[in-house]
């Protein structure tokens, strides 16, 4: 039986005034001024013979605070996969992305819907982000035929609409995001394929 604190960690609670750069920047705003451009500096990117994106990036107040409420219900679904893996409710692997949300959060926002990522572990934040509810994900993780694999997936295999999983192979996902690209390219969508290394690629 799923226990109902594992789910409570994931109610939404107002975000914590004092945390996140992203969410002082909307609360730094001005009544006046609905949108902050933030300056990442020259040094983030350096490239070799190649065009280096804009460090540069203006935020709505609305877009800053819907980010943030995003990476922390990305958080706290990790908060409540790691309780239930202590309390040994879910069996075998559990690869957590734990102070990770921003690379989800900030990959959807850039990504349109038709877009299709695939990656290797750490998959949960990816998977809510692309549209699989927080009862679906931990559900998969505890086993479950609720779960959004059926509960036969686990921690590694996980999916959603556009979202190709991640995979226990290190860089297998490599090819088969090739081969989603190539497919995308095959049936003219004007679409685009992420295929994530992950941890020790």
């Amino acid at each position: 039986m799923l226990r109902s604190a594992t789910f409570a960690a994931l109610r939404v609670a107002k975000p914590a005034g004092s945390k996140g750069a992203l969410f002082q920047a909307a609360r730094a705003m001005s009544s006046e001024s609905d949108s902050v451009s933030i300056d990442l500096g020259k040094s983030v990117f350096e490239g070799y013979n190649i065009e280096v994106p804009d460090t540069t990036i203006t935020l709505s107040r609305k877009e800053a605070v819907s980010m943030y409420q995003a990476m922390q219900e990305v958080r706290r679904l990790e908060m409540a996969a790691d309780s239930s893996y202590k309390h040994k409710l879910i069996r075998g692997f559990c690869h957590l992305c734990t102070g990770q949300e921003a690379v989800p959060v900030g990959m959807e926002r850039a990504l349109t819907a038709e877009d299709a990522i695939i990656t290797a572990y750490r998959c949960h934040g990816f998977t809510y982000m692309r549209g699989a509810s927080a009862s679906g994900i931990l559900a998969e993780l505890m086993g479950r035929r609720s779960g959004v694999s059926k509960g036969k997936g686990g921690s590694m295999h996980m999916y959603a609409p556009n979202f190709y999983g991640g995979n226990g192979i290190v860089g297998a996902q490599v090819p088969l995001g090739a081969g989603i690209a190539f497919a995308q390219k095959y049936n003219n969508k004007q679409a685009c394929s992420v295929a994530l290394y992950g941890d020790g690629a």
